[in-house]
């Protein structure tokens, strides 16, 4: 999973997945690489949302965010994660992502 943050206020958790076999896209011949020239080959993944949480420092900015292990005793596994998030409000945030 891939966290992100912006100046919107937003943190969002994105998680790549496997395409469903019949939403691939038929091959395009056009599709072309503008930097080498090689033909583009279909992505086999798409990246969804898993969770936003909006609003994370109120009407400030979200600064920094990343995933640091859980080390609190309502973890379920050692190498549980979670995200820490700072923003112009000069506080520090802790956030758990339940993955479904």
């Amino acid at each position: 999973m891939i966290v992100s943050s912006g100046s919107d206020g937003k943190i969002v958790v994105y998680k790549e997945r496997w395409k469903e076999p019949n939403t691939l896209p038929p091959s395009d011949p056009m599709d072309i690489d503008a930097t080498n020239g090689v033909a583009k080959e279909p992505s086999l993944t798409e990246w969804v949302v898993v969770t936003e949480f909006e609003g994370a420092h109120d009407v400030y900015e979200v600064n920094h965010v990343c995933w640091v292990r859980r080390r609190d005793k309502s973890r379920k596994s050692d190498d549980e994660e979670m995200i820490i998030s700072t923003g112009d409000d000069g506080e520090v945030k802790l956030w758990t992502v339940e993955e479904g």
